[in-house]
């Protein structure tokens, strides 16, 4: 029974329809298309109850995304300072970064971040992350350009960070 249980579910998980990138339209609904990429969960919500701020594993981004994050260690977008989520397999590194239209990397298993979900990550860092009633994340504030600060909220629109259409960037891709 429990060979076929694995078997449909097997076929039910091929069979799923490839996540349309433009349907992820904000911060919680990114964190929920990487969960369901890799086969986690749905949660409408980013925790905060419990994380680190100093930890790939265990910051609030990580535990949204249920994957670890922090500065790539693959050469040529660490000197960029580029941030990712980790993967423990390229197929999965590749499933994610196709699914979402973001640039992936084998070798490491890597996917880039987002602005926004960097962004969070750093508030979190600095401590300027507010909580709601519950324990999840209610906002984080970041410097505006004019220099007073801004909350945003996990349902504040995704917009594509700089690298996520980059020709150049996506041809050296592997």
């Amino acid at each position: 029974m429990t060979d076929a249980r694995a078997d449909t579910r097997g076929r039910c998980q091929e069979a799923r329809p490839r996540r349309d990138p433009s349907k992820v339209t904000s911060i919680i609904d990114f964190a929920d298309a990487v969960r369901a990429l890799c086969g986690r969960p749905h949660r409408r919500a980013l925790p905060l109850a419990n994380c680190e701020r100093d930890s790939d594993e265990r910051c609030v981004v990580a535990a949204a995304l249920g994957v670890s994050v922090g500065e790539s260690a693959h050469p040529s977008w660490a000197v960029d300072g580029r941030w990712v989520m980790r993967f423990a397999d390229p197929a999965t590194a590749r499933r994610v970064g196709i699914g979402l239209d973001q640039p992936w990397r084998a070798e490491p298993a890597e996917v880039l971040l987002p602005d926004a979900l960097v962004n969070l990550a750093v508030s979190h860092h600095y401590g300027v992350v507010v909580p709601d009633d519950g324990g999840d994340v209610r906002g984080w504030w970041l410097p505006g350009a004019d220099g007073l600060p801004v909350f945003c909220t996990p349902t504040d629109p995704l917009i594509d960070n700089e690298f996520g259409r980059d020709a150049g960037l996506a041809a050296e891709m592997t």
